[in-house]
């Protein structure tokens, strides 16, 4: 008989404690807000705020996060991608190059922002600089769809069309 009134009440407790959470977790956006006031100068969660944000389309907060986050961790590669994602969202090219290069120059292996480098080359129509990029993303990740499809385009565009029919 005890043990049930102490499971009963456990039960309850737990009930409670799992409405509370409720709230905090509605979506990733709530979830890092209640994460941010209790730790405000994580880098990560002001990371991990920019890509919820950023996936809501809200690009000026997200901005403002990835801004936060590359400020307290500048030597964080993963930082400098996120951040150079969102200006290459925002159509700031020439910025999230900037970001981007910072990206690979302390991780010479961050994948995405090999990819998203040559994605802006691209629409900037330099071609020799995007397959160098999707060249490192390939050798990364040889089976990276994404830089096969685009390096297809790159040497398609630089009338390589045998090259590019063979990625795709």
């Amino acid at each position: 008989r005890a043990c049930a009134v102490i499971s009963f009440m456990l039960v309850i407790g737990l009930c409670i404690l799992t409405h509370r959470q409720v709230h905090v977790w509605q979506n990733s956006v709530t979830l890092w807000e209640h994460v941010l006031r209790c730790e405000p100068d994580s880098a990560i969660s002001h990371t991990r705020m920019a890509m919820a944000l950023q996936s809501q389309g809200d690009t000026d907060g997200a901005m403002k996060h990835a801004q936060r986050a590359v400020a307290l961790k500048p030597d964080w590669a993963v930082t400098h991608c996120i951040f150079g994602t969102i200006l290459y969202r925002r159509n700031e090219l020439d910025a999230a190059i900037d970001s981007l290069i910072s990206a690979v120059a302390l991780d010479p292996d961050d994948l995405d922002a090999w990819e998203r480098l040559g994605a802006i080359y691209m629409i900037q129509g330099k071609l020799d600089r995007a397959a160098r990029a999707l060249d490192r993303v390939l050798s990364l990740d040889p089976r990276h769809a994404g830089a096969m499809y685009n390096l297809g385009d790159v040497l398609a565009r630089q009338g390589r069309v045998e090259a590019a029919l063979a990625l795709w």
